[in-house]
């Protein structure tokens, strides 16, 4: 594909590559991205939220396969790649935001075993976010896995030592 720029974009040899066809993918973020907006807006207004919540945000978690156009790279477009950059940060946000919502349902509802897999769901998607290492590590201890809570913490510090050079902040140990 090439712009008015000049700039040849190798987007075909992506697509092409890929095992899902565009068609199927662009129906997929978009059906995605609706919910995502959709979710938002109506957390905003309603004051019922855990049904909603609960039909909405189990889709999303359920469908969320990573960061949006994650393996698009333009070059020599700086400007494209920044939007991307943001966009794909705003995207993940609203993922972990969701998923975090639906989390807190599954714990009102006392479906621990949901809660603790939403939370997992979390933590793959940004694995140095500590607060999602504190989130599952006090739903196992809530469920009688002490020792996988145990485990988690050590994953946790592990990780924010070798990605981020820090401790674990003192509400997490």
């Amino acid at each position: 594909i090439s712009t008015t720029l000049g700039l040849t974009l190798d987007v075909h040899d992506k697509l092409k590559s890929k095992d899902e066809t565009l068609s199927g993918f662009v129906t997929s973020t978009t059906t995605m991205l609706g919910k995502l907006y959709a979710l938002a807006s109506i957390l905003m207004k309603t004051e019922n939220k855990q049904a909603y919540l609960e039909f909405v945000t189990d889709d999303i978690i359920a469908h969320y396969r990573g960061d949006f156009l994650q393996d698009l790279h333009i070059r020599h477009a700086p400007a494209i790649e920044q939007w991307l950059q943001q966009e794909r940060a705003r995207f993940r946000e609203l993922f972990l935001t969701a998923g975090r919502q639906l989390t807190a349902v599954h714990v009102r509802s006392r479906q621990f075993d949901k809660a603790i897999h939403c939370a997992r769901r979390l933590l793959a998607a940004d694995p140095i976010r500590e607060d999602s290492h504190r989130l599952l590590m006090r739903l196992l201890a809530q469920n009688n896995q002490r020792s996988l809570a145990l485990a988690q913490y050590k994953q946790c510090r592990d990780i924010l030592a070798a990605e981020l050079g820090i401790a674990p902040m003192p509400e997490t140990t």
